[in-house]
């Protein structure tokens, strides 16, 4: 679990270096990254960080005597929200460089495919909820990154 603190706490430090306020819950959290252009190296870096800690996480699960599993699984969760999360702004760089060429086709897919990675991350952190907090984030997540994402796809479909 040392080494997933490293990396988790590596990639806190690079993101609040190079995009202070990335996880602050406001609206256009998730769509002010609908650009159309690659997601940024600084944030593919970050993603890595927290696919490393995510490793390491799972390694100590399987490794955790039932006093402490709870509290690996917590994390593995929490990682895979993460990276998921991640994975939702790579997808939502996509749909936007496809919508931008005109690829209406293309954009739906991106987006769908974004709308997706972002469900199955919230669901994963809403598994291992353990207090308001985190109810109160999921919720927040759920109304600043899955229900403009779900409204991006259905003005695509139109």
């Amino acid at each position: 679990m040392l080494e997933v603190f490293r990396e988790v706490e590596a990639a806190t430090v690079s993101l609040s270096l190079h995009n202070p306020g990335f996880f602050f819950p406001v609206p256009g959290m998730m769509m002010k990254h609908w650009e159309p252009r690659p997601m940024p190296m600084d944030l593919i870096s970050d993603r890595f960080n927290y696919q490393r800690a995510l490793s390491a996480a799972r390694r100590a699960q399987a490794k955790a005597m039932s006093a402490g599993r709870a509290y690996v699984d917590y994390w593995v969760a929490r990682l895979e929200f993460a990276v998921g999360y991640l994975d939702t702004i790579a997808a939502v760089h996509q749909a936007a460089s496809a919508e931008a060429a005109a690829k209406r086709a293309e954009a739906l897919r991106a987006a769908k495919a974004a709308l997706e990675t972002a469900r199955r991350a919230l669901e994963t952190y809403a598994h291992v909820a353990r207090d308001q907090s985190d109810r109160g984030a999921i919720a927040v997540l759920n109304e600043y990154v899955y229900r403009p994402l779900k409204m991006k796809v259905a003005d695509l479909e139109k």
